[in-house]
């Protein structure tokens, strides 16, 4: 990261006197090929930006008010390396953008972050929960996993200490796609829960989530519930993840193959880190099982390698090939039933 003091740039702009005040400018940028089939369609070769992390320009400061007492701020604006162009054209700072105060009681962030459940900046959940995170492309948790909210406009976060090894969570949208109203019918709301356990080589983490797609809390909302632990053992670490999601909209498998209208589902994820030389290798086996509003059974099986490789502290070589399977009881499908993909790329971080 590079840091820039502000006060010395307004200073010399003749804007104001010098300030004590700094803040950091960091950003990522991810690029690599990407060779895929789906289903009965032939192959494709693309190029594409932030496969295993979201390319992204940010500026973050802070300042302590007090010993036990500081204010800062995080803003993030992510954007796709192969054309330039902006990944959300209707929010500038798309990925963050929020205001934080910390103290000895806990952290509160007011602004737009990552759901709790996902894998998003801000997150406890999805992205702890497979060496992947929801990247990847059809390796991400976020295909096996059913109905895992991204980001959250007009969010209210809190977080306590760290306590016994614990930590909890909670988060508040009063309307998660801009609309922050607050009569009731006009706003998606957003409420989610979660513990964190820490000590040692174990780390545990369960959430529990809920979509109030009327702005209120009715039957047909979306909920999910969800754990997931690591343990960093001698030659490994081993990850693994439950989750359970019912009145879900859509099954998410990353392949053609997506009915509609879930009714409930349940989700499983084993996976590591195994390093072998300089090379750190990431197996993965992932599988869903869901059922429709009307009976119908669906369920999707992926198998997953991956690779990564520091060629310095800032950057990195990565791969990873996966197979998908979708369908009833693996049965095939006519059409978007299977897929694979072979993804390469370069990170670099600032």
């Amino acid at each position: 990261m590079r840091k820039i003091l502000l006060a010395a740039v307004l200073s010399a702009m003749g804007a104001v006197p010098a300030m004590a005040a700094q803040v950091e400018m960091y950003g990522l940028i991810d690029t690599g090929l990407m060779i895929q089939k789906m289903g009965e369609d032939d192959a494709t070769v693309s190029m594409e930006s932030g496969q295993r992390s979201g390319s992204r320009l940010g500026f973050k400061g802070s300042e302590e008010i007090t010993d036990s007492l500081e204010v800062g701020f995080v803003l993030e604006h992510g954007f796709d390396v192969d054309t330039g162009a902006m990944a959300d054209e209707d929010k500038f700072f798309n990925r963050n953008s929020y205001i934080y105060v910390s103290g000895d009681y806990g952290t509160l962030k007011l602004g737009r972050t990552g759901a709790l459940v996902g894998g998003c900046s801000g997150n406890m959940f999805a992205g702890s929960a497979t060496p992947f995170g929801i990247t990847w492309s059809l390796a991400g948790a976020n295909k096996t996993m059913q109905g895992l909210t991204s980001r959250v406009d007009n969010s209210f976060t809190y977080n306590t200490p760290k306590m016994a090894g614990f930590t909890l969570y909670a988060q508040f949208s009063n309307g998660t796609e801009g609309d922050d109203y607050t009569r009731d019918e006009k706003a998606e709301r957003y409420t989610a829960l979660g513990v964190r356990y820490s000590a040692g080589n174990l780390d545990v983490r369960a959430v529990v989530d809920r979509t109030l797609a009327n702005g209120r809390f009715e039957d047909g909302d979306q909920v999910t519930a969800g754990i997931t632990a690591n343990y960093k053992f001698d030659f490994a670490r081993v990850y693994a993840a439950y989750q359970y999601a019912e009145n879900v909209e859509r099954f998410s498998s990353g392949v053609p193959y997506r009915p509609r209208d879930l009714d409930h589902s349940h989700a499983f994820l084993l996976s590591a880190r195994v390093p072998v030389g300089g090379v750190e290798l990431m197996p993965q086996v992932g599988y869903v099982v869901a059922e429709g509003e009307n009976g119908e059974d669906y369920d999707r099986l992926g198998l997953t390698m991956g690779a990564s490789y520091d060629l310095s502290k800032n950057v990195d070589l990565y791969a990873a090939a996966t197979y998908v399977r979708c369908g009833q009881d693996l049965k095939d499908r006519p059409e978007g039933d299977t897929a694979w993909e072979v993804i390469s790329g370069i990170r670099y971080s600032f």
